[in-house]
């Protein structure tokens, strides 16, 4: 049932919201809280399984390092990367964003708003398809966290939070029709 619950909350309002939709009468946030509660059980159960994955493998012989790294696709799993880190986990964390990232106007009618952005900045590198959707998430954090953008060497764009630097991306994905 969780699972199910998780699925209609990711459905229902995360997939809506960063899709546009405009209207908060538009989404129910999936049953409200009830809802929210089962996605984040669903990203610790993840995040549980990810922790037990990592210990067999310590356990096996295999060492850890900081050249590991998890990678997490699309917004099923928004709030993985802090559970990942509160578990002081020393493996960097990609994230990949397949869809569009919502308008500040947007995003900001999402009650959970804080949650997904702190967990996103948690990650080591932040991923998008386009400049807007990279524009659009810079926006929210800027505005919603009160945190600075940094350019570094190679005019690598990027925002510092905590002590960190969280680069962000854009990698379009396609194929090039000449090659097929």
């Amino acid at each position: 049932e969780t699972f199910n619950t998780a699925k209609i909350f990711h459905e229902q309002s995360i997939r809506r919201l960063f899709h546009n939709f405009k209207s908060v009468n538009e989404f129910d946030f999936g049953n409200g809280q009830k809802s929210f509660l089962a996605y984040q059980e669903v990203n610790r159960l993840f995040a549980d399984t990810v922790q037990q994955n990592l210990k067999s493998q310590d356990e096996q012989g295999f060492k850890q390092s900081n050249s590991e790294l998890i990678w997490i696709h699309n917004s099923d799993l928004l709030l993985l990367p802090n559970l990942l880190r509160k578990k002081k986990h020393n493996t960097n964390i990609g994230f990949s964003l397949h869809s569009p990232w919502p308008s500040t106007d947007v995003f900001k009618m999402f009650p959970y708003r804080m949650e997904v952005l702190r967990s996103l900045m948690c990650c080591d590198l932040i991923s998008f398809h386009l400049f807007e959707y990279a524009r659009n998430f810079y926006t929210a954090v800027t505005r919603m966290l009160d945190v600075r953008q940094q350019f570094r060497q190679g005019g690598i764009l990027g925002i510092e939070y905590h002590g960190r630097f969280v680069p962000l991306r854009v990698s379009h994905i396609g194929v090039d029709l000449k090659e097929v």
